[in-house]
Parts: C-alpha cells; structure tokens; sequence
C-alpha cells in the first residue's frame, strides 16, 4: 500500500493530536526544531507540517463541540 507524503503527513497528526491533544501542535514543532538542529531539513519540513494540520484538526475539533453545544441549547 503506497500513500502519499500529504496521506502521512494526516495520518501522523492524527495520531499525535489522539495522543497528545492540544499540545500536539508544540510537539511537532519541537520534533521539527530538533531535526533542523541536527541538519535534517526535510524532516523539519515535514514535521512543521505535521504541526500545521494538527492545529487545523484542533480548529475543526472544537467547532464541531462549539456546534453541538449550540444545538443542545437551541
């Protein structure tokens, strides 16, 4: 099964945002600090990207609880 850099990226955010919640965001972007410090700077590519579409499953994560709250009073 291939997928693609995009598809990994996600899928690690995911993962990272079930294990680590709202601070997934600052996980991945110390995990890119540390690889950019040792001179891997595809991989800080990569993992400041994974922080980006964690912070965006956080938006939409708390929108959709902003939601159902509203629609429970409503």
């Amino acid at each position: 099964m291939d997928i693609s850099l995009d598809e990994a990226i996600h899928m690690h955010a995911r993962a990272l945002k079930g294990r680590a919640g709202g601070n997934s965001p600052m996980l991945a972007r110390l995990r890119a600090g540390d690889l950019r410090d040792k001179g891997d700077l595809e991989g800080f590519r990569v993992w400041t990207r994974v922080g980006e579409q964690a912070e965006l499953l956080l938006a939409a994560q708390s929108r959709a609880e902003r939601e159902a709250l509203e629609k429970d009073r409503g």
